[in-house]
């Protein structure tokens, strides 16, 4: 290849650098020295070379005189080298690249000639680079190419793509047929030339990056769960190595092992293929629709009742759903009004009655206020001795108004002992006479 000219731009793999980078071939302003420079878009980096660029930054310090060649100063005056303050050292230049820098003086020699740049140049092996373009086949050193020196590398086409580039050779062998984009495209199952595959297509193992290039594979799907992929073809029979996919083949495995649960089985995670190995399964039925399915055990319970498409259709409020379809369910007395008599009035009456404390944990009202619960459950009696006052809304803490919701006859037995204690019952008292003076009941 002929002598470059000021301007032009080649391939790294061309010059013996980066082999898929640009470079240009430009000179300094400055002193005239010309070297390849990386270009990007258009444009080279840097317009400088390496020691122009340092003396302009040196140059350009506002603090710090620029030394001359050969001047003499002791570590602790030198910033940068105060680990050896008594050490002398030398400003000088290197004889290759021209790039100064201060030098240890040993003996009242400098240490050095060359930077350390030139200095690691000078120490490798001399690079004689073929400049001209490789033929398809030729193997050369990764020195010669600008990879990793002490491997070989052979220049080869993709089958594929028909792209050109430089192969490892491991073994006498190259390590990859197909190029970076065809090995990735042919992962996915997808051929750059040939398309999606389609069911009952053999291939070689070469042509869809398999670990043995001459094997062939046809591309099947799965009669369980319809997963597709590539399976072997015995050599001989020229029938699919495998029929099942992994996963259903292991799960078939273990139904012929174990045979068919019966409802109310329990057996191990591992036994039934699911996650959790060391958890205790349940075969169940579904109360609605009748699928039957393995359910986890909590504390010797299962922790659903319905399957996952029947909970998705009743709802999402608790593992029962909600509406009828949940046990607690008391024929919709939350939806019923409250009464007039029921006012803000009468709740903050009920509050000082209590004075302001819940009945339950003894907490006293704090930003929010007290809730007033029915201890009967019935809206429409407002009678002071059937209302209480519970903490409702502290948040992070026991709610004592939402604990009420469960096992509501146990707490209906509860609150009414309690009010029994608290204001002794009067035959003679009425709905419509009762009224709170100074905290009793009268």
């Amino acid at each position: 290849m002929s002598e470059p000219f000021i301007g032009e731009i080649r391939q790294g793999r061309e010059i013996g650098k980066k082999p898929n980078q640009g470079y240009i071939w430009t000179a300094c302003p400055k002193c005239g020295s010309v070297r390849w420079v990386v270009t990007r878009h258009g444009t080279f980096k840097g317009s400088l070379c390496c020691s122009c660029s340092h003396l302009v930054r040196r140059q350009s310090s506002p603090n710090e005189n620029v030394p001359q060649i050969g001047d003499i100063k002791i570590g602790e005056d030198i910033d940068g080298h105060h680990n050896n303050p008594g050490q002398k050292y030398i400003w000088q230049a290197c004889p290759k690249c021209n790039f100064t820098r201060w030098v240890k003086l040993i003996n009242n020699n400098p240490q050095y000639d060359l930077c350390n740049k030139c200095a690691c140049l000078a120490q490798r092996k001399p690079v004689v680079i073929n400049n001209s373009i490789p033929i398809i086949g030729e193997i050369r050193t990764g020195r010669e190419i600008g990879k990793e020196a002490s491997r070989s590398y052979i220049f080869q086409a993709c089958p594929k793509c028909k792209e050109t580039r430089w192969a490892t050779i491991r073994n006498g062998k190259p390590i990859s047929i197909l190029c970076k984009k065809c090995t990735a495209l042919a992962r996915m199952k997808v051929s750059p030339n040939k398309g999606v595959p389609y069911i009952g297509e053999i291939r070689m193992g070469r042509e869809i990056g398999k670990k043995h290039p001459s094997q062939s594979y046809i591309f099947q799907a799965c009669p369980i769960c319809g997963v597709t992929w590539w399976v072997t073809i015995t050599i001989g029979r020229g029938e699919p190595k495998n029929l099942l996919c992994v996963r259903c083949a292991h799960l078939a495995k273990k139904a012929v092992d174990m045979g068919t649960p019966l409802i109310g089985q329990i057996r191990k995670g591992r036994d039934v293929g699911q996650q959790s190995l060391n958890r205790s399964f349940i075969f169940q039925a579904c109360p609605k629709c009748g699928s039957t399915r393995w359910v986890r055990l909590t504390k010797g319970k299962p922790e659903t009742l319905l399957c996952s498409d029947c909970f998705r259709l009743v709802g999402n409020s608790g593992r029962y759903g909600k509406g009828e379809s949940h046990p607690q369910w008391q024929g919709g007395i939350s939806f019923e009004p409250y009464t007039t008599e029921f006012n803000n009035d009468l709740r903050e009456q009920i509050r000082k009655r209590d004075n302001y404390t819940c009945q339950l944990c003894g907490k006293p009202q704090g930003k929010y206020k007290l809730a007033v619960h029915h201890i009967n459950y019935i809206k429409e009696d407002c009678r002071p001795k059937n209302l209480v006052s519970l903490c409702g809304r502290n948040k992070g803490e026991i709610n004592c108004h939402a604990l009420t919701n469960h096992n509501r006859s146990s707490w209906m037995a509860f609150f009414t002992e309690m009010m029994d204690k608290r204001f002794p019952s009067n035959e003679n008292e009425t709905k419509s006479s009762e009224t709170i003076i100074g905290g009793e009941i009268k």
